[in-house]
């Protein structure tokens, strides 16, 4: 009979929730870096013009307004070390959501 060895499972550090703004993480996953900061790229989506040809057919003067507004885009949060995407906010996530605290 073979014994397979087992290693320890090491715990994997949670990332934190990305928001629109540049954040700290503790750990890059792709490059190992410690205590890095992200930038951020924020970029009209899929979502982001089909609500804007929605708003086109239903009320065209504000059509535009999901194409300057950020929690309508999609935000890519990146690692600055390596240039890797290390976490993405979704369009319209944070919309209407009150922080508490």
């Amino acid at each position: 009979q073979q014994q397979q060895q087992q290693q320890p499972l090491q715990p994997q550090q949670q990332q934190p929730p990305f928001g629109r703004h540049p954040t700290n993480i503790p750990i890059c996953p792709h490059c190992s870096a410690t205590n890095v900061a992200t930038r951020t790229s924020t970029f009209p989506s899929f979502e982001t013009w089909f609500l804007s040809i929605g708003l086109f057919f239903v009320f065209w003067p504000v059509f535009w307004i999901p194409l300057v507004v950020d929690s309508a885009k999609k935000t890519e949060h990146i690692c600055t070390n390596c240039g890797v995407v290390v976490g993405t906010v979704k369009p319209m996530s944070d919309c209407c959501v009150k922080q508490r605290g």
